[in-house]
C-alpha cells in the first residue's frame, strides 16, 4: 500500500544541495511548472522535495503559500507514481524541485494534471538514464 506522506525527510532543506540542483541539474517544462531534478548518491532518503513560488509573479506571501501548499499536496498524492524503490536497490536519491511559472493562480486539478505529467516523464526519465 502506497504511503501519502510528505515527511522532513523527504524536503530539501540543504543550501549545498539546492545550489548543485541548479547548477549541475536537468530540466522539464509542463506548464505551469518548470521542474529541476538531479540523481545523486543515496542521502537518508529515496527522494528530496521541494516547491518554489517566485515572488516577482505573485508580490503577496498569502498567494505564494497557498499555490505552495496545493504543490506540495498534489505531490503528496502523486508520489508513488515515481520508482521509489528502484531507486532504493539503486543507493540512489532524486532530488526534485518543482517551480510554479505560471502568472495567474490555477485550479487544484489543473496542478494535479500537470504533477501526474511531470511525474510520469520523471519516471521514464529516470529509468533510461539506469538503462544507459
Amino acid at each position: 500500500m502506497a504511503r501519502f506522506s510528505l515527511s522532513k525527510q523527504e524536503r530539501i532543506k540543504s543550501n549545498q544541495l539546492t545550489t548543485s540542483l541548479f547548477q549541475e541539474g536537468r530540466s522539464l517544462f509542463k506548464h505551469p511548472f518548470t521542474v529541476k531534478y538531479q540523481l545523486i548518491d543515496n542521502r537518508g532518503s529515496t527522494h528530496k522535495f521541494a516547491a518554489s513560488v517566485p515572488k516577482r509573479n505573485f508580490k503577496k506571501a498569502v498567494d505564494r503559500n497557498h499555490i505552495k501548499r496545493l504543490i506540495r499536496e498534489a505531490y503528496r498524492l502523486n508520489k508513488p507514481l515515481l520508482p521509489l524503490q528502484h531507486l532504493k536497490t539503486e543507493g540512489k536519491t532524486l532530488v526534485v524541485m518543482f517551480i510554479y511559472i505560471g502568472k495567474q493562480k490555477i485550479e487544484f486539478s489543473q496542478i494535479e494534471k500537470a504533477m501526474k505529467y511531470l511525474l510520469n516523464h520523471l519516471k521514464n526519465e529516470i529509468c533510461q538514464e539506469d538503462k544507459t
